[in-house]
């Protein structure tokens, strides 16, 4: 008998702390979502997000050259043939790959 009610107190236990643990996580994000609220992201213009890019690439090892006349850029990698693109192939991608997860311009 007396087996049994200590197993019947430690299960009881455990459920107060898993419920006290839900709340506690309710709450924080209730906390989050209140003063976060007004908190807007920082938005990258193409231009920005162009240079970004090209910086990173620049690191991994690529060479960019740039064609102002006709708003080209030629990205050439170690070993590779070069890749030319244009201003509006760019702004594509800014659009489908920055502005796709939730950042909104």
């Amino acid at each position: 008998m007396c087996v049994q009610i200590a197993i019947l107190t430690h299960t009881k236990r455990a459920c107060n702390n898993m419920k006290m643990g839900i709340a506690q996580k309710q709450n924080i994000s209730v906390q989050h979502r209140i003063w976060n609220m007004n908190e807007k992201p920082q938005v990258m213009t193409c231009e920005e997000w162009r240079n970004h890019r090209f910086q990173q690439m620049i690191e991994a090892g690529a060479r960019i050259g740039v064609n102002k006349e006709h708003d080209m850029f030629k990205i050439a990698w170690p070993e590779q043939a070069p890749i030319i693109v244009s201003q509006a192939e760019i702004e594509a991608d800014w659009k489908r790959c920055y502005l796709k997860k939730g950042v909104k311009a």
